[in-house]
């Protein structure tokens, strides 16, 4: 169902999500800032993108489980 419309920025957007079609574009990696930590959302195939803002609260802990690697990786399960 295509927002009738819709602006320039919508239409010239590299990833969006519609009910009927699904995810449509290229779902290129992004980074998100976040109280002092990066994010790479990622689209799913449950249609989110992994990363809800009332979960920012938990920023604090997560900078701290994470200090001093390297290169770490986080699997969220959508759990609050």
């Amino acid at each position: 169902m295509a927002v009738s419309g819709a602006s320039a920025a919508w239409r010239s957007a590299d990833l969006s999500f519609d009910r009927e079609l699904d995810w449509q574009g290229s779902p290129k990696p992004w980074t998100l800032a976040v109280d002092g930590l990066t994010l790479e959302p990622r689209p799913t195939a449950t249609r989110r993108l992994g990363f809800f803002p009332e979960q920012g609260r938990y920023g604090r802990w997560l900078r701290s489980a994470l200090a001093g690697r390297t290169e770490p990786s986080v699997l969220h399960l959508f759990t609050t």
